[in-house]
């Protein structure tokens, strides 16, 4: 029988390759590659978190995660929004992180699921993460979700995954974060070549997958207990230090100035079409602004800010 399993991943490593190839020539990162697998065409909501493909999703996210407490879904240790957020991603599927895999294997599992429709593998290569433990990244989330800070709006972050989460052991799991009112789109400059996985391959993936890697739903979804006895109180939530929201502006423009430089020396545009995505990203940080502060001093200090890193930018690409 065919071994599937490393006829798979050999076209997966062969994206891979050709993208870091790219990213070595244009920037001095070191990349962090992760896959997603999906088990058949999604169309529009492919690679888009659940919470977003509800109207109402957005609007009773504080509700939802009063609720995963509610039934005692997180554990004891999950005592942060995010971390509960985590939990319930696994067993309600319903929050704005998108499930994602350091392992091609996994990746490989979730793409076989459907054995009528083919299904892909997607492969990104970023240039950062976050540790789902960081107080940075925490104090992030509980502000948004609380309204008291609007991430820029194709803002997402990249989370590794963490040992105390079983099922994130087992998968190699990790998660990508968005931080929008709406969805936004990862740009195609992260993307490899998606690989389509042929349904007729599926149940010997599956087959082998088992055999090979002992990968399978027992080992793939651990969990010994998906909820515990009711609670009798709700569990409390934990609110770290306080950010000022001038912090969260400040490291969010830090991030999204790192953003637009990896993006830029990846693109394979004629120069006109690169300064045009530049005016435009730079438009949509000044609305960014203008909606974080109220000011019109701190507007125009941001705003000078932006435009000195952009015109930086600009040179840096010949505009």
């Amino acid at each position: 029988m065919e071994n599937k399993i490393l006829y798979y991943m050999e076209k997966i490593m062969k994206n891979v390759d050709i993208k870091k190839e790219l990213i070595n020539d244009n920037n001095s990162t070191k990349p962090l590659v992760c896959f997603r697998g999906e088990s058949i065409d999604y169309g529009d909501t492919k690679l888009m978190p659940s919470l977003f493909r509800n109207d109402s999703g957005i609007l009773l996210e504080r509700e939802l995660i009063e609720l995963l407490s509610d039934y005692d879904i997180p554990q004891s240790k999950d005592n942060t929004k995010l971390s509960k957020t985590i939990a319930g991603q696994h067993f309600l599927q319903i929050s704005r992180l998108l499930d994602i895999t350091f392992s091609i294997l996994p990746a490989l599992y979730f793409a076989s699921d459907n054995q009528e429709e083919d299904g892909f593998v997607y492969t990104f290569v970023f240039p950062e993460s976050f540790s789902p433990n960081s107080d940075y990244l925490n104090h992030y989330y509980d502000s948004l979700v609380a309204n008291e800070f609007f991430p820029y709006s194709k803002d997402f972050k990249v989370i590794t995954h963490s040992y105390n989460n079983e099922r994130l052991k087992m998968q190699s799991g990790g998660f990508i974060l968005f931080g929008g009112e709406a969805f936004s789109k990862i740009p195609e400059e992260y993307y490899c070549e998606p690989t389509r996985i042929s349904a007729e391959d599926k149940i010997t993936i599956r087959a082998q997958l088992s055999k090979y890697f002992n990968l399978n739903e027992s080992t793939i979804f651990p969990e010994k207990d998906k909820r515990k006895n009711p609670v009798m109180e709700r569990l409390s939530y934990i609110r770290r230090n306080k950010v000022n929201i001038g912090d969260f502006v400040d490291i969010e423009l830090e991030y999204c100035f790192r953003r637009v430089e990896f993006e830029t020396s990846l693109k394979q545009e004629d120069p006109k079409k690169i300064l045009r995505f530049l005016r435009k990203e730079k438009a949509n940080l000044f609305t960014y602004i203008d909606k974080n502060y109220k000011s019109e001093s701190e507007q125009l200090k941001k705003r000078k800010i932006i435009e000195d890193k952009f015109t930086i930018i600009e040179s840096g690409v010949g505009l």
